[in-house]
């Protein structure tokens, strides 16, 4: 996966310059993410620009049409074709009428599909019993991801003989009571450690990223979070021998991790007289500019647009595909939940070290952090980024662990 991530700022004796609360997106940020929005949805830069400005102030319509919907939600998910809007899935045939939410200046329609077999929970369940049967029946399968907008689920598979999978798809399609699309010819997901990455996390010459800024529950002791599969002993480093700017390099202090089907996480805290910042570098990686994360969210936006900064192929965007998204063979001993975000798109760029970038939208909202990456090439190149796996921040609180 690509080295993107987003470095997580340090207050310390050396100030950096921080750019005020809400500029989360530099003018050229702006147009790399309207550049990858056009690329997904075939319109205009100005008409991207101001769709992105809507989009990053939908996270509150959509969490109350999962409050008002929750006894009968399938999903809830941001549309961009034939213009924006927002469709929530409904189980049942009893109708709802079209809504309007003013954002940004702007009015957001909401469209209901009623008729869904399912909830948004029993589909999860389904997907939870499904994973382990594709695991089961098709040993070159390297994803199951669920699809509850479209009532089906997508197995990638590593294959090009469509036949040769057609049994196994009958089964699994039995037993889900959903339709199956096999998806030939993709590559096996790898977890995304050990090459220089956005907030330079160094052990014995392997390199990880840092993510979100965090604070436990209990002990109200604040630190950062990067991937559990990355190593336990890290140094903290910045750009400083780069671009002749003022040197941070602190040993940091694991504190605890969660590695399994639904987890790859651990959290680390700082040398006394340092503090982590929910803030994230500018998109050159020798800036010394900073934006800050102003919310954080537990689930990621199905749809929705969501960007990282790598330190080898720098800012970058995509689409989150999947929020039901099953990456498998890189959950160590246990088999990878359908709890992950995938993001996918022509503009997304990554490579090896990535694990533990922040992951955000427009309006400076970390959602979560990334784990492993589709892409056999390690290309930094655009467009060699099949997939990116993303662990939602949701799942940090398992560790009792909130943002700061």
């Amino acid at each position: 996966m690509s080295l993107a991530s987003v470095l997580l700022v340090l207050a310390s004796a050396q100030s950096l310059a921080v750019m005020p609360a809400g500029q989360a997106f530099s003018e050229k940020e702006s147009d790399i993410a309207a550049k990858a929005y056009m690329s997904a949805n075939g319109v205009s830069l100005d008409t991207a620009k101001r769709r992105l400005e809507v989009e990053s102030e939908l996270p509150s319509v959509i969490a109350e049409l999962k409050r008002r919907y929750s006894d009968r939600l399938a999903f809830v998910s941001i549309e961009n074709m034939p213009d924006q809007h927002l469709v929530v899935g409904l189980k049942g045939n009893m109708m709802e009428a079209v809504r309007h939410f003013r954002v940004s200046d702007s009015s957001i329609r909401v469209e209901f599909e009623e008729g869904y077999p399912y909830t948004e929970k029993e589909f999860s369940e389904t997907m939870h019993r499904v994973v382990p049967l594709v695991v089961e029946l098709i040993p070159d399968a390297v994803s199951v991801d669920g699809r509850p907008e479209l009532g089906m689920i997508d197995v990638s598979v590593r294959g090009a003989d469509a036949k040769s999978y057609e049994a196994a798809k009958r089964k699994i399609e039995e037993a889900a009571k959903l339709k199956v699309n096999i998806i030939l010819g993709r590559d096996p997901f790898r977890n995304s450690a050990y090459t220089a990455g956005g907030a330079i996390l160094t052990a014995n010459g392997r390199m990880c990223t840092s993510g979100l800024a965090v604070r436990h529950k209990l002990t109200k002791v604040k630190g950062l979070l990067t991937a559990a599969h990355c190593d336990d002993q890290l140094l903290y480093s910045n750009y400083g021998h780069e671009v002749g700017g003022p040197q941070v390099m602190m040993p940091l202090t694991f504190q605890d991790a969660l590695f399994d089907g639904s987890h790859d996480v651990q959290w680390h805290s700082l040398p006394a007289g340092n503090t982590p910042l929910q803030e994230v570098f500018a998109e050159l990686k020798g800036e010394y500019q900073t934006k800050a994360l102003i919310l954080i969210h537990a689930d990621l936006p199905l749809h929705g647009l969501l960007c990282f900064r790598g330190a080898r192929t720098g800012f970058s965007c995509g689409t989150v595909t999947s929020v039901q998204h099953a990456p498998l063979g890189v959950c160590g001993a246990a088999v990878c939940a359908p709890t992950w975000g995938r993001v996918e798109g022509s503009e997304l760029a990554c490579a090896s070290g990535d694990s533990g970038a922040a992951v955000f939208n427009k309006s400076g909202s970390g959602y979560g952090i990334v784990k492993s990456a589709e892409n056999p090439s390690d290309s930094i190149e655009k467009g060699s980024c099949k997939a990116l796996t993303v662990m939602p921040f949701g799942k940090v609180a398992d560790l009792n662990l909130d943002p700061v």
